[in-house]
């Protein structure tokens, strides 16, 4: 059966995928609609209303097909192995019309495409594997890590910046095994370092380190999922949020660093808080465990760094970036992609749903994973501890007596050169910055004040050296450009000098 495009706003856009349901998957009429309100609706609600989607009936996904060979095969129940996928153009100028493909289009097609869903034969949740582009999400008010998702539609090849997902589909894939698939998908499309993973990979992997069977499956530990990244080629960092004070700020800081995280969440603090109170609820005593990736933030706004208050330190005043207070993006198997809610309640969006919400809303970040390059030595905590240490010391004396921001984040050498190539800093700070050996990995921090942070502006930076794991001696510290002034470590001490500077336009490694 060839593709065919129809309106998300034309009435018969659901009854079609219905008929699809029945007549490619066999699921019963009666079913059908129930199927549809587990997630499509919601999935579809989520997206702005007046797309064209392309819908393809017999679809071979990678994904699916893995998971059928690997499990679904072996039932004495028959269950179809080939999938159904719609793309989705934006549309607005009413251009392409209902019915088959025009090629004639390909160009306009190409430069409205705005990813994708599959939709498979598992009725506990029919959506699959999918990218979808942040501009068809009705609310799209954030900066998050996404990459180039290639797919073809009717033939003829695609591309969209979106982060992957995937629903769970509760026997070869749980939410934990989702997490996986999903940060693999993102880093193998993006880097030539990785490889995205299929369920038997994930599989494969944990088969020497577990002691039960694996399908159908029953979840992952974090320390699972820090293990399916250290395999997968990272140095991966796991984190637990009763051993480190400022665990959400190293949270935000990997975030604001362009490195999404897995994060497992759970209820257990409730429970415990129950028990060691003697109470019981029985409708709340149920332990609730949840994978999910955070991949970026809302949109910081003027009132969102009005609200925050400085760090006093002698000498001066540090707003940190990382405690600006924000909805953070997160991949959540049970939702569409791009859900928003904060580190300190991230599972509010639970709320929409009346039937399983009360027991979530208590739900914290247990853990994080941080899927880190496996060079990459120079803890955060450690990183920023040593720049409040710098700042406020007399060889930045400059600072003192201000209220200064400082927005810190990891980035990769290359990128920050070619950012700076393009910036708006002065030439004597492109040289400086040009003439530094640096290890493939850098910290950077950049220092503004609330005036110029709200517009998205710097007046200077230190970059430190993300290999280097000690910094008593200074030995982490690549220069300091700022008000001036330049620092920089040759011979095994500080060395201060003047510099022509300019302010620049923030790097982002958000988009």
């Amino acid at each position: 059966m060839e593709g065919v495009f129809i309106r998300t706003s034309n009435s018969n856009y659901r009854a079609g995928v219905a008929w699809l349901l029945n007549d490619q998957f066999g699921i019963a009429a009666s079913y059908i609609d129930s199927v549809l309100s587990i997630d499509f609706d919601r999935f579809m609600d989520h997206l702005t209303d007046d797309l064209m989607a392309f819908v393809e009936p017999v679809y071979v996904d990678k994904v699916y097909r893995d998971s059928y060979y690997t499990y679904y095969a072996s039932k004495l129940a028959s269950m179809p192995k080939n999938c159904i996928r719609i793309s989705f153009f934006e549309d607005e100028e009413h251009q392409i019309t209902e019915g088959n493909m025009d090629y004639a289009q390909f160009d306009y097609l190409k430069e409205k495409y705005r990813g994708f869903v599959v939709l498979r034969p598992t009725m506990s949740s029919i959506i699959g594997r999918n990218a979808i582009s942040p501009e068809i999400v009705k609310d799209h008010s954030f900066k998050i890590c996404k990459t180039a998702i290639r797919s073809t539609a009717g033939g003829f090849k695609f591309e969209t910046q979106a982060f992957p997902a995937a629903a769970q589909d509760t026997e070869t894939m749980t939410c934990a095994e989702t997490t996986v698939w999903a940060m693999m998908e993102y880093f193998g499309n993006r880097y030539a370092e990785y490889t995205p993973l299929l369920p038997s990979n994930i599989v494969n992997i944990l088969k020497q380190t577990t002691i039960e069977r694996q399908l159908p499956s029953n979840g992952l530990t974090e320390d699972n999922l820090s293990f399916i990244a250290k395999s997968c080629g990272f140095g991966s960092q796991l984190y637990h949020r009763d051993y480190f004070p400022d665990f959400y700020n190293i949270l935000s800081c990997y975030i604001e660093s362009g490195i999404p995280v897995m994060v497992a969440l759970s209820n257990n603090q409730y429970i415990s808080d129950q028990k060691a109170a003697g109470l019981k609820d029985d409708q709340l005593d149920d332990f609730i465990g949840h994978a999910v990736m955070c991949i970026g933030h809302e949109t910081v706004t003027e009132g969102h760094i009005d609200n925050t208050a400085s760090e006093n330190l002698t000498e001066l005043t540090i707003l940190d970036y990382d405690n600006i207070e924000k909805r953070f993006v997160f991949i959540d198997d049970n939702f569409p992609p791009y859900m928003m809610d904060s580190l300190t309640q991230p599972t509010g969006r639970y709320s929409q749903l009346p039937a399983n919400g009360l027991p979530w809303d208590h739900c914290l970040i247990d853990h994080f994973v941080a899927p880190l390059y496996r060079k990459v030595y120079l803890e955060p905590k450690v990183a920023k501890g040593y720049l409040k240490e710098l700042i406020r010391s007399p060889f930045m004396n400059q600072l003192h007596k201000q209220d200064i921001t400082m927005r810190v984040f990891l980035c990769s050498t290359r990128s920050y050169r070619e950012y700076i190539n393009l910036s708006s800093m002065s030439d004597e700070m492109k040289r400086t910055v040009a003439r530094l050996t640096m290890p493939k990995f850098i910290w950077v921090a950049e220092l503004s004040d609330r005036s110029l942070l709200k517009q998205g502006i710097a007046k200077g930076i230190i970059l430190l050296d993300a290999t280097e794991c000690k910094t008593e001696y200074h030995n982490a510290l690549l220069v300091s450009m700022c008000e001036g002034k330049v620092l920089f470590r040759e011979h095994g001490s500080l060395k201060r000098g003047l510099i022509s500077m300019s302010q620049f336009n923030m790097y982002n490694n958000l988009k």
